[in-house]
């Protein structure tokens, strides 16, 4: 087995959308009223990650040359901490690949890039239903903060 990973490109588009419908069927089975319909189409992965504004990055996991997995982030700022920050935005591996060391190796590439633009932290979300990406989080060293609210206005 040969895994690797690289940054996204134009090329990985389809790869990506793709495994983003896996995600967005893994989520809706658990009752995800989000994913009801998948919004990280092609097209938005093209304006959003290589349009004139380009707002994403990320990598693409492939084993043996096949797409695997995918982490999707921006680049943020904690004011509090006065930090930088990579906000993971989504982390998915797919179900023939798990347990093979994709979404530790996606974590690692996102750590290492991250402190190389001077950042110091990883930080996500996790669907509170979502108890195998709870434990996966928790395996690698990630802490939850449980006495934070992510609130929102629809604009």
């Amino acid at each position: 087995m040969t895994l690797s990973v690289e940054p996204i490109s134009r090329a990985d588009v389809d790869d990506l959308h793709r495994l983003a419908g896996e995600f967005a069927s893994f989520l809706r089975a658990m009752g995800d009223p989000d994913s009801e319909q998948q919004h990280f189409t092609g097209e938005r992965i093209l304006a959003d990650g290589f349009g004139a504004d380009p707002v994403i990055s990320g990598y693409i996991a492939r084993l043996d040359g096949k797409a695997a997995g995918y982490l999707i982030y921006t680049r943020d700022y904690n004011s509090d901490l006065a930090i930088r920050v990579f906000h993971v935005c989504d982390l998915f591996v797919s179900k023939s690949a798990r347990g093979q060391g994709v979404g530790q190796t996606l974590m690692d590439r996102a750590a290492k890039d991250c402190r190389a633009w001077g950042g110091k932290r990883l930080q996500w979300e996790v669907w509170k239903p979502n108890a195998r990406a709870f434990d996966f989080y928790e395996s690698i060293g990630g802490e939850r903060l449980d006495d934070l609210v992510v609130m929102y206005l629809e604009l």
